[in-house]
């Protein structure tokens, strides 16, 4: 009985601790600020001499005026707003007054714009369909149309070396920014590992130009190692796409730096047979995930069923080229465990997150300001419901629950944890690696009491000793993870049931994650 009460006080003084440095944090989040900026395409009838305003809740809907746009080179408009974090703003746009107001496309009154500043240097696209007092009439004068016939916009996609590393920009600087010493027009990546920044300017305005990585010492040059002449591009009459090739940069020729590269994520890291479905079509969640799935190397060879192991994160599982960072080599450790005897085989299928709104569905619970309407539940039932029946269905598992399990880290490790112990008729195997115990302060302590053992179960918990990098922090997570291998037994598991690793130097990332990986299977799926 001594025992119990001390563990309880152990947790009640963590949860405290938790609830503390949460508070912090969310007084420090709530005065964050984010700056986004409006770009807003104009019906062509628009008046080239009216001005474009933006009125709302934030200026307090002015009769006539508001805030004026900027008159972009492209004759697109925008303005820029600042705002806490969370902040909810409603806002239409007019010509001056209210008369001359923008309507849908119909001629009828639209609602108003709502804006969340949810994240910082967004920029924000819209159209305005028609203006209520011109309709689809042909103003007098100039108008924007007729600016728009008179120039030409151009798109530059950039292919760079297999050296750049991936955590430097690429920019632009010619006569067309005044030959910047530093900086300069910074090129969007895009999803292939290019890079591409659009220009537009009048018919017959030539530029020059050269690519650097932020200043002149890390210019691009030739293949053989000397300058190039600067660039040049004519604008005609028709929009281009323009492709360019970077041979070299000053600074790296052909050396390959110690840091990740481009190349890194255009070498597929693929090991064995992976099979991906393409938007899984899903009625619980607000959106179609991609759906990774790893088969075992004999699986093509026999009728042979194998376990199934269902993770979160999955573009980062199994190859660079699609991994946010680095990749957990989830395919490559299976491979060699299997070739080594060690596992009779494992299928994985690995969900992709939802992007910005990973946290929101790998939460069992609301946190404000961090995770407004919590899906955590719904991602499981998804899981339960729907993905696994079809992967039960299309695939040769052992579909029953001894040879189930689920894992993920960080917040997938949180979603997979609580998913592993709400759903103990489903799955007899959890991986939480680096999970986000502290999520709503602490709540999944309460649920690991509330639910308690119904199942045997095999639980692998991982923590590093530098997740947060300041050493405070670091021993209340390493201990968090203690307390909740601690609880774990005192709700009825057994010391055979849950393993609790602590590497002192690991950190919150992939190749951590990666390291440990292999002891998790092994631990999980035990001869």
């Amino acid at each position: 009985m001594r025992k119990i009460n001390m563990i309880i006080l152990i947790l009640l003084v963590s949860v405290l601790l938790l609830m503390t440095n949460n508070s912090l944090a969310l007084a420090q989040k709530s005065d964050e600020l984010y700056s986004v900026t409006f770009k807003v395409t104009v019906p062509k009838n628009t008046p080239l001499e009216d001005n474009i305003y933006v009125v709302g809740d934030f200026n307090e809907w002015p009769d006539k005026g508001g805030m004026k746009l900027t008159r972009n080179e492209d004759y697109t408009y925008s303005f820029t707003l600042t705002k806490a974090a969370n902040t909810i703003i409603q806002y239409k746009f007019s010509r001056g007054d209210w008369s001359k107001v923008e309507e849908k496309k119909n001629g009828k009154d639209i609602h108003n714009r709502v804006y969340t500043f949810k994240e910082d240097n967004q920029v924000v696209e819209l159209k305005i369909a028609r203006w209520t007092d011109l309709g689809n009439k042909s103003s007098r004068g100039v108008t924007v149309g007729d600016k728009i016939n008179s120039i030409s916009t151009v798109t530059f996609k950039v292919t760079v070396p297999n050296n750049t590393p991936l955590e430097d920009n690429i920019y632009a600087a010619g006569t067309f920014n005044d030959w910047p010493d530093r900086g300069g027009r910074k090129l969007n990546r895009n999803e292939d590992y290019t890079y591409s920044f659009t220009l537009t300017k009048p018919i017959g305005n030539i530029i020059q130009y050269k690519l650097t990585r932020g200043n002149w010492s890390k210019v691009e040059v030739q293949e053989n190692g000397t300058d190039i002449y600067n660039r040049m591009y004519t604008f005609s009459k028709e929009d281009q796409t323009v492709e360019i090739k970077v041979a070299r940069w000053a600074d790296l020729g052909r050396k390959s730096p110690e840091v990740m590269t481009i190349g890194d994520k255009l070498n597929s890291t693929v090991s064995g047979n992976i099979k991906v479905i393409k938007k899984f079509n899903s009625k619980k969640l607000d959106r179609k995930p991609d759906i990774q799935i790893y088969l075992p190397s004999d699986y093509n060879k026999g009728n042979k069923r194998y376990p199934v192991l269902y993770m979160q994160d999955g573009q980062n599982l199994f190859d660079n080229t699609i991994a946010d960072d680095l990749e957990w080599k989830a395919d490559e450790t299976v491979e060699k465990l299997f070739k080594k005897s060690k596992i009779d085989g494992i299928i994985i299928v690995g969900v992709n997150h939802a992007e910005s709104n990973r946290s929101i569905e790998y939460s069992p619970w609301t946190d404000e300001p961090y995770i407004n309407n919590a899906m955590g539940d719904k991602y499981l039932e998804f899981l339960v419901k729907e993905l696994k029946p079809y992967i039960d269905k299309n695939y040769r598992t052992l579909s029953d629950r001894e040879h189930t399990g689920i894992a993920g880290s960080e917040m997938g490790g949180l979603i997979s944890f609580y998913g592993g112990l709400k759903y103990q008729d489903i799955f007899s195997k959890i991986g939480a690696f680096s999970p986000a115990f502290w999520i709503a302060n602490g709540r999944i302590y309460d649920s690991v009491m509330e639910i308690g053992k119904e199942e045997e179960m095999n639980i692998y918990l991982y923590t590093g000793g530098k997740e947060l990098g300041k050493s405070q922090l670091d021993r209340q997570v390493v201990n968090n993870n203690y307390y909740m291998a601690d609880l774990l037994k005192e709700s009825g598991f057994s010391s055979d049931e849950v393993k609790l690793v602590v590497d002192p130097k690991g950190t919150q990332d992939e190749k951590y994650w990666s390291k440990w990986f292999e002891d998790g299977l092994l631990w999980l799926y035990k001869k």
